[in-house]
């Protein structure tokens, strides 16, 4: 991994995999980080610089403080895990977790897919008198809420597919959002945090 263009208001991260061990396909994956007056965007793509075609997907796992913290967004439906958490089963939101009307997160335990996701989210800290607005490029079709009991923090989680993704389409699920990439081809989107005072 190392940083190939870096400022003062950006920098590179790259990541290039030989194959050798792990994830069988050769890989690029670049993270742009650019930092500017209406806040920070982060760009991501995964490149195939193998000779075969793989099954590919990206994602970001921002962590966010939860004292104080409510999390709006739109999803309607999640997906059901087994007991290892990976999803098997697409479900409509039950209540306690449906952030359309914002929740508190301090009163909620999660870690789910939710499919349809809006690519927006706003988290506010009232006590802070902050907001952050996270909008996703449409790529990123699916988020994963991660709210552990008694921890103090939460993730909010754009992602390009399903946990689970490639078993699940192997058995048949059509909408995972996993991509094949072609030799050559890259999979590629940004997403944006904007803080403002409330």
């Amino acid at each position: 991994m190392g940083c190939g263009r870096c400022g003062a208001e950006s920098g590179n991260l790259v990541y290039q995999h030989n194959g050798a061990e792990g994830w069988p396909f050769t890989y690029r994956a670049v993270q742009h980080f650019e930092l500017t007056d209406t806040g920070l965007t982060i760009r991501m793509a995964v490149t195939n610089e193998d000779i075969r075609p793989f099954p590919a997907g990206m994602g970001l796992h921002p962590f966010f403080p939860k004292t104080g913290a409510t999390l709006t967004t739109y999803a309607p439906t999640f997906w059901k895990g087994d007991e290892t958490k990976l999803p098997l089963l697409e479900m409509p939101v039950p209540p306690v977790w449906d952030f359309a009307g914002g929740r508190v997160m301090a009163e909620v335990e999660v870690d789910n897919c939710f499919a349809g996701w809006s690519r927006r989210a706003i988290i506010r800290w009232r006590d802070k008198g902050l907001s952050l607005t996270m909008t996703a490029d449409p790529v990123f079709g699916t988020i994963v809420v991660f709210s552990p009991q008694g921890q103090d923090f939460f993730c909010v989680e754009p992602v390009t597919h399903l946990n689970n993704g490639i078993n699940l389409r192997a058995a048949g699920v059509a909408q995972t959002g996993v991509v094949d990439l072609l030799p050559g081809q890259s999979l590629s989107g940004a997403v944006h945090f904007a803080v403002e005072e409330d």
